[in-house]
């Protein structure tokens, strides 16, 4: 009962914290003045309207361009226009990437766990002898990464590539209603159709059924492709897919880099590891409800064509502080409908509280060189589980594991703005290829 007392009265610390913040930001914001700014950043550290705040000074702020090892696409190149709720590509950069993907990769296929189809691009790469698996995070698809691939081919990427099609989303069987593939006479917009509401949904059965797949597309790499070395790189739900992977096969992999890897899940009290109300709350629906949508993640209304780039909160959305990378993931939605998911399902949820905590309990068995690109403004995934797992592999030998502060940064750390995702690809490039 203490607990549950002390929790609360977090909770409302908080959000009086945040009222308050709320009520002087718009203040601050209209004088535009960096002194203004600053005395905001120093009083209200733990705001809502805190990284809002850190992007204002920084627009304000004469800042040298920076000086990226390698050379990347930029934001400045995107500018998706809305009208009348559809989107448009205005600018040439976006359509070159896309076609990039398109052109430079072949489609394969094959049946995973419990007979489910498992889509993968692959991206031959000439005289490559090594390759790397990238596992992306949940609701999303292999072209969501056409922008990281295309910049690490054209950065001479000494690897081939495969991006793997988690069970349940992108161009991989739904797992859920009577279509397991889109069907073109939909819609992308019309969300609340039926059919559509099925397929949208975030589902698995059991959080080790993903890694049966990714298993098997690592042997198919091996067998298939004769790979000699094998590296991944994980984002969010990928990245937990990828250490767990790692955990059960420690001498497959040669290396892994996680990206906001789901280590830890932010729920109602803060962290999934002491956070016993929420788990006991999914747990229970879960039993009654497990292939209906849960509440987190924004229910069946949810629709990503929905999500404000900056709400009139100034809290800014839970993905990037790059509005036209944001508004791009709109964009490459609506051209690409077959990849369209909506929210979680119960049983989704409850599977991932408990894939979490098997990886906490045996990240010391990882044996290879890891990277954890750590967001500093996550709102899905909490730093501690992080740091737990990178000690614990750090317990087999000093610094196989490092984390990385990505600061100013929010849970799509590829989608960020040019500034934070150049970083990320240079400490990424060169932990993969030094």
């Amino acid at each position: 009962m203490n607990k549950l007392i002390l929790a609360l009265f977090i909770i409302l610390s908080f959000l009086r914290c945040g009222q308050d913040s709320k009520e002087e930001f718009p203040n601050v914001q209209n004088a535009n003045y960096r002194e203004e700014l600053n005395t905001f950043i120093n009083r209200y550290p733990d705001s809502p309207q805190i990284l809002f705040a850190k992007l204002e000074l920084e627009r304000l702020e004469t800042i040298s361009p920076e000086n990226f090892k390698y050379i990347w696409s930029s934001e400045k190149n995107i500018e998706i226009s809305e009208k009348d709720k559809k989107y448009a590509d205005n600018k040439p950069q976006l359509n070159q990437i896309l076609e990039f993907y398109k052109s430079k990769s072949q489609r394969e296929s094959f049946i995973g766990a419990d007979g489910a189809k498992i889509v993968y691009d692959y991206f031959p790469v000439e005289n490559a002898t090594d390759a790397l698996i990238i596992s992306h995070g949940s609701g999303e698809s292999s072209i969501r990464y056409a922008e990281v691939v295309y910049d690490l081919l054209n950065n001479k990427f000494p690897y081939s590539i495969f991006v793997i099609n988690h069970r349940g989303h992108g161009y991989s069987d739904r797992l859920i209603g009577k279509y397991k593939n889109w069907d073109p006479a939909w819609s992308v917009f019309d969300v609340y159709q039926e059919d559509i509401l099925e397929y949208r949904k975030v589902y698995v059965n059991d959080f080790d059924d993903f890694i049966k797949d990714f298993s098997m597309l690592v042997d198919i790499v091996k067998t298939k492709y004769k790979a000699n070395k094998i590296s991944a790189l994980g984002h969010s739900l990928g990245g937990a897919i990828v250490t767990r992977y790692a955990e059960l096969n420690p001498n497959s992999l040669e290396r892994i880099a996680l990206s906001a890897p789901m280590h830890s899940i932010i729920g109602l009290l803060g962290a999934d590891n002491s956070d016993y109300l929420s788990k006991a709350i999914i747990s229970t629906f879960d039993t009654f409800s497990h292939k209906n949508f849960a509440i987190a993640g924004g229910g069946e209304s949810f629709s990503h064509f929905d999500t404000i780039y900056n709400p009139p909160e100034n809290t800014l959305n839970y993905y990037t502080t790059s509005k036209n990378r944001f508004l791009m993931k709109k964009y490459i939605l609506q051209e690409y409908p077959d990849i369209s998911l909506g929210s979680f399902t119960w049983g989704f949820v409850d599977s991932l509280y408990e894939g979490v905590k098997v990886i906490r309990r045996d990240a010391n068995k990882i044996e290879i060189p890891t990277l954890i690109l750590q967001a500093e403004y996550d709102d899905f995934v909490h730093p501690i589980g992080q740091k737990q797992v990178c000690d614990a592999i750090n317990t087999n030998k000093q610094d196989l594991c490092q984390i990385v502060l990505i600061k100013s940064a929010k849970h799509e750390l590829f989608l960020e703005r040019d500034s934070v995702r150049g970083k990320v690809m240079d400490i990424f490039f060169d932990f993969l290829v030094k």
